[in-house]
């Protein structure tokens, strides 16, 4: 059985695992976002496999929801422009889109509201204001660290050069 005892979160095992109780409930445990999709996959096949549904889960090849529907090359220009009419740098638009896909609208709506968004939060790193407060409003965010290291990974990416571990 996996488990973590305290420490820091980074720490915590992202191994997944899928159990099944006695009761027949499935429990999945740990995981990550890179595998998600395939976890969820594994999921889906058991339950089928469980009611005795042979149908395998089809999620595969499908576009994530927050993929832009058009040319990807096409939307990736327009909202390029977009985020340098709005004074955002192309290094933190780019993470941005890389970040948010289609979503990335939501960002900018917050910075066309208040242009002080699209400043860096620091400034050796691309992330900006408007991302901060679009991840707080919109993504479930728990704790400070679940924002600076998940959805933002500053405390990953934004280290004292002269700190060591």
């Amino acid at each position: 059985m996996l488990k973590s005892v305290g420490g820091a979160v980074s720490k915590v095992s992202r191994d997944w695992e899928l159990k099944i109780l006695e009761t027949g409930l499935l429990v999945s445990i740990g995981g990550k976002l890179t595998s998600a999709r395939k976890d969820a996959a594994s999921i889906v096949d058991t339950v089928c496999k469980n009611l005795g549904i042979v149908v395998p889960c089809k999620t595969r090849g499908r576009k994530f929801p927050w993929a832009p529907e058009e040319n990807h090359a096409q939307w990736s220009a327009s909202a390029m422009a977009e985020a340098e009419k709005l004074g955002i740098d192309q290094e933190s638009a780019l993470w941005l889109l890389r970040r948010h896909g289609k979503r990335v609208s939501g960002v900018f709506r917050l910075i066309e509201k208040n242009r002080d968004l699209a400043n860096r939060i620091v400034a050796s790193s691309p992330f900006v204001v408007g991302d901060l407060v679009f991840c707080l409003e919109h993504e479930r965010v728990v704790t400070l660290e679940d924002l600076l290291r998940r959805r933002l990974p500053m405390l990953i990416t934004s280290r004292d050069p002269t700190e060591t571990n």
